[in-house]
């Protein structure tokens, strides 16, 4: 899941760096002032920065949802209150099942969390894309873009490879 979650988050980063470089490119051309680019760069930077939080918040609202779902469908299925009174009340666990480690990450869940994490452009990115632009260098522009995005998914993998062994070993 680490990987998938990385490779996705990279993917969508990438993409989102090249297409809208482009965009940007094509801004600064049709423009007359050409020196509009940093104005057009916060612009586009801004408007997917806020698309990429609402769309992490709505997910992160699904998936919440989700576990108080599984929490309610538990206590349904133990079929208890919990009265002191009742010598057993607490006697088990009430961490969801799914909770443990136990459950598969679906597949779509990894791919939307990465694709609304990735999206947003780094600035970073963008100037890789203008300054190869501006020397006519756009396919190295893209090999530079393509390593420093290779970097960033292997640090990604990296990071949720050591939670997710981390998670294992002391829980």
């Amino acid at each position: 899941d680490a990987v998938t979650l990385g490779m996705v988050v990279t993917f969508a980063h990438t993409a989102s760096i090249f297409l809208l470089g482009l965009l940007l490119l094509s801004l600064i051309e049709a423009s007359t002032d050409k020196s509009s680019s940093a104005t057009y760069q916060n612009w586009l930077t801004t408007i997917f920065s806020f698309g990429s939080g609402a769309l992490l918040t709505m997910f992160g609202v699904f998936l919440a949802r989700r576990r108080w779902r599984a929490i309610g469908a538990q206590k349904r299925a133990d079929g208890h209150s919990h009265d002191d009174s009742h010598p057993h009340s607490h006697d088990h666990s009430h961490v969801p099942a799914d909770w443990g480690g136990k459950d598969e990450v679906r597949f779509r869940d990894l791919v939307a969390l990465g694709l609304s994490g990735g999206i947003v452009p780094c600035p970073a990115g963008f100037t890789i894309v203008l300054v190869a632009a501006h020397f006519q260098a756009l396919l190295l522009g893209l090999v530079v873009l393509s390593f420093f995005s290779f970097g960033l998914g292997l640090m990604l993998i990296g990071i949720g490879c050591v939670l997710v062994i981390g998670k294992e070993r002391w829980l």
